[in-house]
């Protein structure tokens, strides 16, 4: 996981909530299966035309933006590890997600 983008906003359009996630993540398959009850149309986008797009927020266009450099450059500043911690319940644990911290408390 590298990216994590959460956005919730009600009412929007349709007086419905806005839910918007944004995480980078490797597809089990490259095949979209939309709820028809729900979905009007789903396609992949190449991120570069997702960027140039007019309907592209300005959130959407840095996000792209930063998944181009990754791209280009690596993940290393972006990436999210997950550490699991004990919970108080006995038999669950935490999970806490951040960029990878040493001993110290800086940022790897």
């Amino acid at each position: 996981l590298s990216f994590s983008c959460h956005h919730h906003y009600l009412p929007m359009a349709f007086d419905q909530s806005d839910l918007y996630f944004i995480c980078r993540m490797k597809p089990l398959s490259f095949e979209i299966t939309p709820c028809q009850d729900e979905v009007l149309k789903c396609q992949w986008l190449p991120i570069k035309e997702l960027q140039l797009s007019p309907y592209a927020t300005q959130l959407t266009n840095r996000i792209a933006g930063m998944v181009l450099r990754g791209i280009k450059e690596g993940f290393s500043e972006f990436d999210i590890s997950c550490e699991e911690w004990p919970s108080l319940l006995p038999g669950h644990v935490y999970n806490l997600f951040s960029r990878t911290i040493n001993g110290d408390g800086e940022v790897l």
